[in-house]
């Protein structure tokens, strides 16, 4: 799926903003439907809000793509600026990220000056918009990432609210992290959300899960809930980061039983 780098166009703003100030040139960023999404107000004056399709995806093909006489090049074929564009010289590089590509930035002149600047200095241009296309690149991929983890999130919160059953997660110290509005209500006598697992489980349950070692359907009876649990540990990159405990309310069946402490419900052991 292609993605909208208009999205974050503030954000694009801000690095469009820094290039132009830090190399005294201006500065565009184009999505992949070569639409303009950020530039400089020169730029925009020069050249206005219209894009030449056909060079911008000239670039996204090649990578980059050096432009030493803007409006005499055969991707300027079509273009309203052919034979008399405003720039002097064009640098243009894809933002990618991988093999996903997010659009076009360029460093352009639009005067002598700028022109001889650049082109004395080619390479050290060159860079410098290899540095800002990687960083706009970061950037839109950080955000995928933090937007993809938000609706992961809320996923996980509207299945842990449709179940029947309850479901808590601990932290490896036993502390209560997260727990559903059916685990609430199990454990509403001891204020679960600020609780921990020692407090509504029997010890060696809880003890067993944190090991931590999967738990299958344990059979759980103390003065406050009679119910089934099981436990599975959270690993992130082969490390365990959380417990989660589910508990099933009047199930008769089990697999496994561990004794009771006598320590649940936060009594004394």
């Amino acid at each position: 799926m292609m993605t909208d780098i208009g999205t974050y166009k503030k954000e694009i703003d801000d690095v469009i903003q820094l290039a132009g100030c830090s190399l005294e040139i201006d500065a565009a960023v184009f999505d992949m439907k070569t639409r303009l999404i950020s530039c400089t107000d020169e730029y925009l004056r020069q050249k206005g809000s219209a894009v030449h399709a056909p060079s911008i995806e000239e670039v996204i093909a090649n990578g980059n793509v050096v432009v030493n006489r803007p409006g005499h090049m055969s991707s300027c074929a079509g273009c309203r600026f052919i034979g008399k564009c405003p720039a002097k010289i064009e640098i243009l590089k894809a933002i990618r990220s991988g093999y996903q590509d997010f659009g076009v930035m360029t460093l352009t002149s639009f005067t002598d000056e700028a022109h001889e600047r650049m082109t004395k200095k080619i390479k050290t241009f060159v860079r410098a918009l290899d540095i800002f296309s990687d960083w706009i690149a970061k950037l839109v991929v950080r955000n995928q990432e933090f937007f993809l983890m938000e609706e992961t999130r809320a996923i996980l919160e509207n299945i842990m609210d449709s179940s029947e059953d309850g479901i808590m997660v601990a932290g490896l110290d036993g502390s209560v992290l997260r727990c559903n509005a059916k685990a609430g209500k199990l454990f509403s006598f001891c204020g679960l959300h600020t609780g921990s697992a020692y407090h509504v489980l029997p010890a060696p349950v809880v003890d067993e899960a944190l090991k931590p070692v999967p738990l299958k359907r344990v059979k759980v009876e103390t003065d406050s809930i009679k119910a089934v649990v099981s436990a599975n540990p959270v690993l992130v990159n082969d490390e365990t980061r959380s417990i989660v405990f589910l508990i099933r309310e009047d199930e008769p069946a089990t697999r496994q039983k561990l004794p009771s402490s006598g320590r649940a419900a936060g009594s004394a052991g």
